[in-house]
């Protein structure tokens, strides 16, 4: 293995081809060298979802270690797992599990559907390999396993061979089965990603993405990447570029869309480089969306995303969506309550132009929900760390949430004041009962009937403040107020 002293002080020329970048990857992931440079502890375990780094994203992390801690902060919590004795697989399973028994099994028990999409959610169909549906109008292609980089929140595990993302798909003649399937079922809106659908070479990714650009039922295809931020040097490819002209242009001719999507959590990686790839696709008459994830400890403040927010806007970049963390196995302290979320979504509002302002999601087994500031959709479930989400199915589903102390403090307060206030209450109550008595006898002994009015007298003065009739001496006296 190469020492990563050589590697990081390759000459130039090497540093902007993206392949040499990739063929480097294992001397930057490898625990001994990164300990040498300070980035992790002599005493780290490589786990079993195994780090991923290449040249610029070890470069990038010594940068900002010394010229920006907050930002080194950002990019270590996403480079690397949080030490874990455990070694268990992932509970969260956005593609349904049919290589699974219990699976099968759990499907076929008779148990409502509804009580099975309360618990276990629906999880998107993945019958055919490499195909995932969750939306109607919406299929999605997993074009590889690989990424750049091993982003420490990944709910698709890359990183893990036997993750999820490594057993959704495979060679090229199973991706080409999906995209054949996407083509005969005629489905309108496509996401290409992965993995990193761009680690494929130029001849595979054409391969991919002909079929879907030429079909006349592709309505918007969308190509998800993180290598804007994790290794940008994949779009100063002159033949990339290219080809990624020539399909924006082809969809334009026929009135479809061709967009790009990439994933910005911090401004940090919001280099010179990620600039100039930015750049060059925006060239290319491409659309650049972005999507981020709201993390602890990474952008989980107002001044931060804002930050981030404001500078894609001024980029050229939209801000398409702004996800809360989703429940992976082993991500639990960058995880942030949704109480916490929403609060940001209301803030972000306040602060931010319309146009920085991205919607707000929850992904759950169920589908995304939109978030508002108020939290329409999504109830709390007091003292646990459940939400109850409603999809537009109208299904109902409980969404494991990061366990929130300032939201079961509240309650735990609200229910105590509750209970003492009843305490209090219920014996005042039955101390201050009016006894009913009982006015038969006296209703026999009535022998004739007065109206009682302002500009009549009374036997005595208490008499005004009665508003309901009274015998009082053998006359029954009505009370007429305001005559």
């Amino acid at each position: 293995m190469k020492d990563i002293s050589d590697v990081l002080d390759d000459n130039s020329s090497d540093w902007d081809d993206w392949h040499w970048q990739m063929r480097q990857k294992p001397a930057c992931s490898d625990l001994g060298n990164l300990a040498s440079l300070g980035l992790v502890s002599p005493e780290a375990k490589q786990q079993r979802r195994r780090v991923g780094l290449t040249p610029y994203n070890v470069k990038l992390l010594l940068n900002l270690k010394v010229t920006d801690p907050k930002g080194y902060r950002a990019e270590t919590l996403q480079s690397f797992l949080s030490p874990t004795d455990k070694n268990e697989k992932h509970q969260w399973f956005w593609a349904k599990r049919h290589d699974l028994i219990s699976s099968w099994l759990w499907a076929r028990l008779p148990i409502p559907a509804f009580l099975k999409t309360l618990f276990t959610g629906r999880g998107s169909d993945t019958s055919i390999r490499a195909l995932e549906n969750m939306y109607p109008n919406t299929d999605v292609v997993i074009a590889t396993a690989v990424c750049a980089r091993h982003c420490s929140f990944c709910f698709r595990e890359v990183g893990d061979a036997q993750g999820e993302a490594a057993r959704m798909t495979g060679g090229m003649e199973i991706v080409m089965n999906a995209v054949n399937a996407i083509i005969t079922r005629k489905t309108p809106h496509v996401l290409v990603t992965g993995g990193d659908p761009l680690t494929r070479n130029n001849q595979q990714l054409r391969q991919i993405l002909t079929p879907l650009v030429q079909s006349e039922t592709v309505q918007v295809l969308r190509l998800a990447t993180r290598l804007v931020v994790d290794l940008p040097m994949r779009f100063y490819d002159e033949e990339l570029l290219a080809m990624l002209r020539d399909f924006a242009q082809q969809m334009k001719r026929r009135h479809a869309s061709f967009r790009i999507v990439t994933h910005v959590n911090h401004s940090c990686e919001l280099t010179p480089e990620a600039v100039r790839a930015l750049e060059n696709i925006q060239a290319c008459g491409i659309e650049v969306m972005d999507q981020t994830a709201v993390l602890h400890g990474i952008n989980d403040d107002v001044a931060t995303l804002r930050e981030l927010l404001m500078k894609l806007d001024r980029l050229g970049v939209r801000n398409y969506k702004l996800y809360h963390s989703m429940p992976v196995e082993g991500t639990e302290q960058l995880r942030v309550p949704y109480r916490k979320f929403r609060q940001l979504v209301g803030e972000l509002h306040q602060w931010l132009p319309g146009t920085s302002v991205p919607q707000a999601n929850l992904v759950t087994l169920v589908g995304k929900m939109p978030v508002s500031p108020k939290g329409r959709w999504i109830l709390p479930v007091p003292f646990t760390n459940r939400l109850l989400c409603r999809s537009f199915r109208g299904e109902w589903y409980l969404f494991k949430d990061a366990w929130d102390i300032g939201r079961h403090l509240r309650e735990a307060t609200t229910a105590l004041i509750t209970v003492v206030l009843l305490l209090v209450a219920i014996p005042l109550l039955k101390q201050s009962e009016i006894p009913i008595t009982h006015r038969t006898e006296q209703l026999q002994t009535v022998m004739r009937v007065a109206v009682l009015a302002d500009k009549l007298g009374y036997p005595d003065a208490w008499a005004r403040q009665r508003f309901i009739p009274f015998v009082e001496n053998n006359t029954l006296y009505i009370p007429v107020h305001g005559l």
